[in-house]
């Protein structure tokens, strides 16, 4: 039904079976991923599928990320890394700079959120963000696995949420897929729905 609707789609499909494999691309599946080679190849196959250029890139024609945590560390190491991948990166160290960060750069499509911070934490921050228009994809990001926080955080409208420590595979898996989600968003709705 996708392959059938008004829009073109890239469809990147996982599987460990061979023979499914096989019929998949008889399908017209644009990519198919054996579920063994490990996350690097599935974010590789994403990334692959994406526009050469997207139209959600900051000024600079870079994705700009917002990493907000209190920990200079966890900020330092995130931001060279985001930075190394060509990411634009800002940062902040409590929720309310985050906030600032977010008003003064429209740019940002992505927040690297910790949730738990002094001044104003990551909850708080989320559902301020979840107000902005247009607002950005929230990744948040904790040292306690509480299913309920993360229950909670999704509610609100965060897009994903990593257990620290995260390694960095995770956090660019996560990136690739709310840069792939707000392609998918950019579509109008009736686009999204209808099938051929």
């Amino acid at each position: 039904s996708i392959r059938s609707g008004p829009f073109k789609a890239k469809i990147v499909a996982v599987t460990r079976s061979e023979e499914i494999q096989n019929r998949i691309r008889g399908l017209g599946i644009d990519t198919t991923v054996d579920r063994n080679a490990g996350l690097d190849s599935l974010v590789g196959a994403i990334r692959a599928s994406l526009p050469a250029i997207l139209s959600i890139l900051g000024e600079d024609n870079r994705v700009s990320v917002l990493v907000v945590d209190d920990e200079d560390e966890i900020r330092t190491v995130l931001a060279e890394f985001l930075t190394n991948h060509g990411y634009a990166v800002l940062l902040a160290k409590n929720g309310r700079e985050a906030l600032e960060r977010f008003e003064s750069n429209p740019s940002v499509q992505i927040v690297l959120l910790d949730v738990n911070m002094p001044l104003m934490g990551g909850m708080e921050a989320l559902r301020q963000l979840m107000g902005a228009d247009p607002r950005p994809n929230v990744v948040m990001m904790t040292a306690v696995a509480d299913r309920e926080i993360a229950r909670q955080a999704i509610k609100i409208g965060a897009f994903d949420y990593i257990v620290k420590p995260f390694d960095f595979a995770s956090i660019e898996a996560s990136i690739t897929a709310c840069l792939s989600y707000s392609e998918y968003r950019k579509q109008p709705w009736w686009k999204r729905l209808t099938r051929g």
